[in-house]
C-alpha cells in the first residue's frame, strides 16, 4: 500500500513486524501504516503547523485536493482549534474560559454546528466551575495555586475545550484547544467559524468577569456570542 507513496518520494518503504512507514529523503515521515486502537479508527486526520496568517489560503491548499480526490467529512469528524495557552494563565482570563465554555455552552453549539455525533465532548468539571467562582489573588504565586487545584478538579482532553496542557505543570504542546467546531473539508467555513472563536477567547482576556447568556442567545445564538466578542479587548 505504501510503495507508490515511497515511489514518488524516491525511496523504500520501512517494513517493521507490525507497522510500516514512508520516509522522505530528509527523514521526515510522510506515511505510517500501522494498527490503531479501539475509537481511533479514521482515514485522514490533518494537523498543521501554527498559523499566523492567510488562514483559508494555507488550509484550502490541503483541503481543495483533499475535496478533489473525493474525501468527505467523516460522521464523528470535528476541527480542533489550538492558541497559545501563556495569556489564559491568569486567574481572570482562565475563569472567563471557564465561564465561556460552561453558561454559554448551548449558544456556542448553536453558533459554531457542533457535530452532535462527536462522542469526546463533555461539559467542563462542576468542581472546576465552582472553583473560579472563588475569589483569587492575582500574579504568578496566585496563578500557581490556582493550576494546582484545577488538576484536581478531574479535568480532561474529553471536553469542550481542552484547559489540561493549560494547567500542567510540564505542558506536551503549550496551547487551549477548543474542540466543537464540527468538521469541515472547506477551508474558508473553518476560518469563518474559528473568526468567532477566537473574538470571544479575546474577550476571555479582558478581566471583567464574563456574564451569563441572556434570554436573547436562545432566540439568536450567533448574534449573542457577536455582541459578546465585541467587547474583546485589543
Amino acid at each position: 500500500m505504501l510503495d507508490p507513496v515511497a515511489d514518488l518520494f524516491g525511496v523504500r518503504a520501512d517494513v517493521f513486524p507490525a507497522a510500516a512507514r514512508v520516509n522522505d529523503p530528509t527523514g521526515a515521515t510522510i506515511a505510517v501504516a500501522l494498527p490503531l486502537p479501539p475509537g481511533r479508527e479514521r482515514p485522514c486526520e490533518v494537523v498543521t503547523p501554527p498559523l499566523t496568517q492567510d488562514h483559508a489560503r494555507v488550509l484550502e491548499r490541503l483541503l481543495a485536493p483533499a475535496r478533489e480526490l473525493g474525501f468527505t467529512v467523516p460522521q464523528e469528524a470535528a476541527v480542533h482549534l489550538h492558541v497559545d495557552a501563556a495569556p489564559y494563565r491568569r486567574p481572570t482570563a482562565f475563569a472567563n474560559l471557564v465561564r465561556l465554555f460552561t453558561h454559554w455552552r448551548e449558544p456556542l453549539w448553536a453558533a459554531l454546528g457542533t457535530n452532535p455525533a462527536c462522542r469526546r465532548l463533555a461539559p467542563l468539571p462542576d468542581a472546576l466551575v465552582a472553583l473560579v467562582a472563588e475569589p483569587w489573588p492575582q500574579g504568578d504565586d496566585a496563578w500557581s495555586g490556582l493550576a494546582e487545584a484545577a488538576r484536581a478538579t478531574g479535568l480532561t482532553k474529553y471536553a469542550d475545550v481542552n484547559l489540561v496542557q493549560l494547567v500542567a505543570t510540564r505542558p506536551v504542546r503549550d496551547t487551549v484547544e477548543v474542540r466543537i467546531l464540527p468538521g469541515e473539508i472547506d477551508g474558508r467555513s473553518i476560518v469563518r467559524r474559528a473568526a468567532l472563536v477566537e473574538r470571544l477567547l479575546l474577550r476571555c482576556l479582558d478581566p471583567a468577569p464574563l456574564p451569563r447568556p441572556g434570554s436573547d442567545a436562545a432566540r439568536d445564538p450567533r448574534a449573542a456570542l457577536e455582541d459578546l466578542a465585541a467587547l474583546a479587548v485589543r
